[in-house]
């Protein structure tokens, strides 16, 4: 490859490696949790479906008939009636933002039966260290057909993982991976190409299984989504209709921002509770395999020469 046909590539790459990079700021449009030390359990109420938002501490319900559901002061802060509805003088309401200027009388928020907010009673009190399991309740009060109910549930404290052992697997790997490199370098470009794939699989995997649970308003993000999916599968066309040796320093580029990519999910490391809709487990699995396969992927292609 000439000089100049070099430095042609370098800057293609190097654009759609931070173009892989910042994907995760277009499929998280607030400040993504993915991980957190406990787990909320809820019990609904006849006429009432309820359910907590992982990770952003929202609570949503969903009513079959007239509900209202009481603030801190027992006084009347939201009404499922035809529509929902915030009550402008709750002071609840407004400790919650669902209300920006007091007043008198009631807003209609949305239409339909199902609303989700922020829910500072789901805030989990401190507790003592190395304390797992049920470590705490939460309730929030309704009147649910004239009478009082409540809704509630409780604060599960889960054991985090051993971080040291899951970022010691990449670690291991690429060292490896290198030391194989250097004894048959031949074979830079192929391991190059490889490993971008999947480290592109596997980077898809994990930010699916995470878009899946992350929605303060309880849907799927589609965008963020569509987004991930269409930068994975341009990367893959780029190094696909590659030739030769730009294609290996292409998939190393690449795989050099799938591994920052992967760094945004670093709290599935440190945390107990990984909010996916697969398994814990199985997303530090695919976190793993997305940042090694990436390092891999930079490992081979510098090893690639004309």
């Amino acid at each position: 490859m000439s000089g100049r046909s070099r430095c042609a590539v370098v800057p293609v790459v190097a654009a759609f490696a931070a173009l892989v990079a910042a994907a995760p700021a277009w499929a998280h449009p607030r400040a993504a949790t993915v991980a957190i030390d406990y787990r909320v359990t809820v019990h609904s109420v006849p006429g009432v479906e309820a359910s907590v938002l992982d990770g952003d501490r929202s609570l949503r319900l969903r009513t079959h008939g007239p509900v209202t559901v009481l603030g801190d002061l027992n006084e009347p802060m939201l009404r499922f009636d035809g529509g929902i509805f915030v009550n402008l003088s709750s002071p609840t309401a407004q400790a919650e933002r669902l209300v920006r200027q007091p007043s008198q009388g009631w807003k209609q928020l949305a239409h339909g039966t199902s609303y989700a907010w922020h829910e500072h009673r789901l805030s989990p009190p401190p507790w003592r260290s190395g304390r797992y399991g049920a470590v705490a309740r939460w309730s929030v009060p309704l009147v649910v057909g004239g009478r009082r109910r409540a809704i509630g549930g409780a604060f599960v404290r889960v054991a985090r993982p051993r971080w040291w052992l899951w970022l010691a697997l990449p670690l291991t790997v690429v060292v490896a991976a290198v030391a194989w490199l250097s004894r048959r370098p031949q074979r830079g470009h192929l391991v190059a190409v490889a490993a971008f794939f999947v480290a592109a699989a596997a980077a898809v995997v994990a930010q699916t299984a995470l878009l899946l649970r992350d929605s303060p308003s309880g849907r799927l993000s589609w965008i963020g989504l569509g987004v991930g999916i269409a930068v994975a599968v341009a990367a893959i066309a780029l190094v696909v209709v590659g030739r030769g040796v730009a294609r290996a320093y292409t998939a190393g580029g690449l795989g050099a921002g799938v591994a920052a990519w992967t760094l945004s999910w670093i709290g599935v490391f440190f945390h107990g509770a990984v909010i996916a809709a697969l398994p814990g487990n199985a997303v530090r699995a695919c976190c793993v395999a997305a940042l090694a396969a990436g390092l891999v992927a930079v490992a081979g292609s510098l090893t690639v020469h004309e």
